[in-house]
C-alpha cells in the first residue's frame, strides 16, 4: 500500500473561500449548533434540517446544522495567515480539507496542500495518509454528531425528509425518502 504524507501549508485559502457551489446548490461552511455563537449572527444561515412544518411554505421542523457565509472568515487575519479562534475553531475547520457531507467522506481538491501532497484523480483512503491525526479526529467527531443528530431528529419527527438551505436560491431544498435512506445507509457503514 502506498502511503502519503499530509501537511497543511498554511496558505489561508480555506479561510478566504468559505462558500462553495455544489451540484446540490451553494453552501457555506458548516457549523454545529454549539459553534454558532463564535461567529457574528449576521453571517449565519441554516444549513441542514429534517421533518416538515408549515402548510403553505413547507420547511424543516428541526434545524441541526448551520452555515457561515462571510468570505473571508471574520476570524482570519490575511496578513499573518492566522485564526483568532484557532484553539476553538469549528470541527469542520479542524477536519479540512477532509469533509463529511451527505453521508460520505470527501477531500477538497481545491486545497493547495492536497494538490502538493496527495495524488489527484486517484482514490486515496484516509488510512493511507500520514499526519492527519487532528483532521481525522475532527472528521470522526463530525460524522458521529451528524449520525446521532440526523437519526435522532428523523426519529423525533417520524418523517424521512431531509433539507439543505441553498444560498443561490435563498430557500430550503427538500430531499426525498430515497436520498434520506442513502444517507442513513452511508452513516451506518462501519458502525
Amino acid at each position: 500500500m502506498v502511503r502519503y504524507e499530509w501537511k497543511c501549508i498554511r496558505c489561508g485559502k480555506c479561510c478566504e473561500h468559505i462558500v462553495t457551489d455544489t451540484p446540490f446548490g451553494k453552501f457555506g461552511m458548516m457549523l454545529l449548533p454549539f459553534e454558532v455563537k463564535r461567529f457574528s449572527s449576521k453571517y449565519i444561515k441554516p444549513l441542514y434540517g429534517v421533518g416538515v412544518k408549515g402548510k403553505r411554505r413547507k420547511r424543516p421542523a428541526i434545524i441541526y446544522a448551520y452555515q457561515y457565509i462571510n468570505e473571508p472568515c471574520e476570524h482570519y487575519n490575511p496578513e499573518t495567515k492566522t485564526c483568532s479562534i484557532y484553539e476553538k475553531r469549528p470541527l469542520v475547520c479542524r477536519a479540512y480539507p477532509f469533509e463529511f457531507a451527505f453521508g460520505t467522506y470527501l477531500v477538497d481538491n481545491n486545497c493547495p496542500a492536497v494538490k502538493q501532497f496527495l495524488p489527484l484523480n486517484e482514490t486515496t483512503y484516509l488510512d493511507e495518509i500520514e499526519g492527519i491525526n487532528v483532521e481525522y479526529d475532527a472528521l470522526r467527531k463530525l460524522r458521529t454528531y451528524y449520525m446521532l443528530v440526523f437519526l435522532a431528529n428523523m426519529y423525533k419527527t417520524n418523517v424521512l425528509i431531509t433539507w439543505a438551505f441553498d444560498l443561490n436560491r435563498n430557500k430550503w431544498i427538500q430531499f426525498n425518502y430515497q436520498f434520506a435512506m442513502k444517507i442513513i445507509e452511508r452513516l451506518q457503514e462501519g458502525i
